[in-house]
């Protein structure tokens, strides 16, 4: 029982034998509270993932940039300075490991030796520097031999000595990111860090604090604290930063146009929003007898107020969709607004919205509207790492070809303004969303108008946003509301690497059906 509890305690062996000798000196009492059962569970569990996680995180590191440096022949835009500091700090680590017995930190820091050695490697074979990397070996040579010998004519604190050395290591890389972050909130340009590997820095970091409160050492605990500090900070500036105006329309397009400006201004002050979305006839009631009336030529009236807002917030407008009057035709088109105001997308509705449902919902847009007939992506440019953006409108969204040749254009994103009713609402809205999502591994919003239930034409609301995994980030219900969330684009490699349906897809077993 001894062993089993001091196991948990600090997975150091050496120490063993000195806690059981106290422990047999303490009263019954004290031996009567430890539960060895519960301890030795916690060891199983604990412990393996700590090592596992601490290995995908180097190879994540490793791969990326080791794929990057071969595929370019050269090494101009790499940096090797952080993978030697991750060389010393593991040796380092692994060191102060075997001097206090912790497989722990030993399993958990020979992987990053290992595979730091290969990558300094990699770097040394395609650079032009060769007297560089020859000078490493040599002082990494004079550093291990000093290691080994240097107790043997000066005394002191190997333990205290290495945690020490170790610590710095650990603290130079966790705030190293830091330098980045002012560029980073001054052009939201994030592409110089990767999102992926900072969220398993913070979980990782987060499972040897854990850990280090267990066995009480102030050295795991202390660098490991500031890295989960600064994962967490990262995270929070990293993401686009979307908002999703849901806002009820009335029979006055200045009255709607007035409260899409206070809507706008009220989500960049509140979110600093990157990105925001309007809904479908965001400037008109939904009513096939009034698109006539409502109509505007692009550009027109509500374009540049669109336009307007755009440029003075600073932020990319996808201003849901009015009626567009073009020569003797009708559309239900979206444009969408770069940060300067410049109209850079439209989309004209593709799938009119033509149903009868006995006793509950008869439309025909095609009474009055013309179908669109080409699709519409858009980029967010370098600033957002270039994330890309696919339109559709309500009705679109029932079609997963649609959706499915958006994934085909690599789109990030598919953007729905919609304006679903009291019968197709609760049945289908929120499903499609999650099936446009999870089908594609793609971001969904879908943005509706708010409901108003002496509307001719009465909406249901609940505009969401959908992640890859087909999970809501952000849900509204019926009334006029704004809702929030963060994008973030490794997200999607996330999604795709784990589950990789995109390349198990035998789609030439098929296509020859979806050509016909």
């Amino acid at each position: 029982m001894e062993k089993i509890f001091i196991g948990f305690l600090s997975r150091r062996k050496v120490n063993v034998p000195l806690y059981a000798e106290i422990l047999k000196e303490k009263s019954k009492e004290i031996m009567e509270i430890i539960h060895p059962n519960a301890t030795l569970n916690i060891v199983i569990v604990g412990y393996p993932n700590l090592t596992r996680n601490d290995e995908i995180s180097f190879f994540i590191v490793f791969r990326t940039t080791c794929k990057n440096i071969y595929k370019e022949k050269k090494i101009a835009n790499h940096n090797v300075y952080p993978f030697i500091s991750i060389f010393y700090g593991c040796i380092f680590w692994t060191i102060y490991g075997i001097l206090v017995n912790d497989n722990a930190i030993i399993s958990s820091n020979i992987p990053g030796v290992v595979l730091s050695t290969i990558y300094i490697a990699i770097f040394a074979f395609y650079s032009t520097r060769k007297w560089f990397y020859i000078r490493f070996c040599i002082l990494t040579l004079i550093i291990l031999y000093l290691i080994r010998n240097t107790n043997q004519y000066v005394y002191f604190d190997e333990i205290d000595f290495y945690g020490k050395i170790s610590s710095i290591f650990s603290i130079t890389t966790a705030v190293s990111p830091l330098t980045k972050i002012k560029p980073v909130m001054k052009t939201r340009d994030s592409s110089s860090i990767s999102f992926l590997m900072t969220f398993i820095n913070l979980i990782n970091s987060g499972e040897w604090v854990l850990y280090a409160l267990i066995v009480q050492d102030n050295v795991i605990l202390i660098p490991n604290f500031l890295i989960m500090m600064v994962s967490a900070f990262i995270i929070l500036i990293y993401s686009i930063r979307v908002a999703v105006i849901q806002c009820l329309v009335k029979n006055d397009k200045s009255v709607n146009l007035l409260n899409i400006q206070k809507m706008i201004k009220t989500a960049v002050n509140h979110k600093n929003s990157d990105l925001v979305v309007l809904p479908e006839c965001c400037n008109s009631p939904y009513d096939t007898s009034k698109f006539a009336e409502y109509a505007e030529e692009i550009p027109g009236r509500s374009s540049e107020i669109f336009s307007s807002m755009a440029k003075s917030h600073k932020i990319f407008l996808v201003a849901g969709s009015i009626p567009e009057k073009s020569g003797n035709k009708l559309y239900n088109t979206c444009t969408v607004y770069n940060p300067l105001g410049e109209l850079i997308a439209k989309y004209r509705k593709m799938h009119l919205f033509d149903v009868n449902i006995p006793g509950k919902i008869k439309f025909q847009e095609s009474n009055t509207l013309t179908a669109g007939k080409k699709l519409c992506t858009f980029s967010m440019g370098e600033k957002f790492n270039n994330f890309k953006i696919g339109l559709g409108i309500c009705y679109d969204m029932r079609f997963p070809l649609l959706a499915f040749a958006y994934s085909k254009l690599d789109v990030d994103m598919l953007i729905y303004p919609g304006a679903f009713n009291m019968t197709t609402g609760p049945l289908h809205w929120e499903l499609l969303q999650r099936a446009r999502a999870v089908d594609n591994q793609i971001f969904v919003i879908a943005a509706s108008t708010a409901r108003d239930e002496k509307s001719n034409y009465v909406a249901y609301g609940n505009s969401g946003i959908i992640s890859p995994w087909g999970k809501h980030i952000a849900k509204a219900e019926s009334a006029e509301s704004i809702i929030y969330g963060n994008i973030d684009k490794d997200e999607l490699v996330q999604s795709r690497q784990s589950i990789p349906v995109r390349k198990q897809e035998n789609i030439r077993n098929y296509d020859n059906i979806l050509n016909e």
